[in-house]
């Protein structure tokens, strides 16, 4: 089976939307990692939250949040994180989901990665704000085969770390474990 190619989203984000003050559009592209539509979330009780980890090859881009894939019925909401190498929580956001679903989690302020960043190893997470439930699916598909690039961005394994609590997701959950999470890298390409 053949990698699953990211999602290559194209659009034109005006001043109004892209925090600038300038005057003109801004033309960019967003590479969506495949991994929270891919899989099918099985919602499993515990405080955890789950994530991975990947780095941005090229300067310039920026995180703006993480697609969730959620399984849990009933409202509740779900905190996305990014954390740089060194372990600092750099970006997060929050977000009220009505239900099962995959849901687009918006960080408060987008991260514009710094030079430091570039090809070091981020790590992203999604948590269940009141603490019951995550989301997961065992799999044994193709993306195992680590690292893939795509695009500005190359995936150092699948989402398949988890930690207890709110915290930064580091343990290792295997092989065969996937987690219903994946960082939005955005690159400009135009005035």
């Amino acid at each position: 089976m053949p990698p699953i190619p990211a999602k290559q989203l194209t659009g034109v984000v005006t001043a109004s939307h892209d925090h600038t003050g300038g005057d003109g559009a801004t033309l960019y592209i967003d590479t969506v990692l495949p991994f929270a539509t891919f899989y099918t979330a099985t919602e499993m009780a515990g405080d955890i939250t789950t994530g991975g980890q990947f780095a941005v090859l090229e300067a310039g881009a920026i995180v703006s949040g993480l697609w969730y894939k959620s399984a849990v019925v009933g409202a509740h909401s779900i905190k996305a994180s990014l954390w740089n190498s060194a372990g600092s929580s750099v970006a997060d956001g929050t977000l009220a989901c009505a239900g099962p679903g995959t849901y687009f989690v918006p960080f408060d302020s987008a991260y514009t990665l710094l030079a430091a960043d570039i090809g070091t190893a981020m790590t992203y997470g999604a948590y269940e704000i009141a603490g019951n439930h995550f989301c997961n699916q065992a799999t044994t598909t193709d993306v195992d085969a680590m690292p893939i690039d795509y695009g500005p961005v190359r995936i150092d394994e699948g989402p398949r770390r988890y930690a207890a609590g709110d915290a930064r997701p580091t343990t290792d959950g295997g092989g065969t474990v996937r987690y219903g999470v994946a960082p939005v890298i955005r690159k400009q390409v135009g005035p």
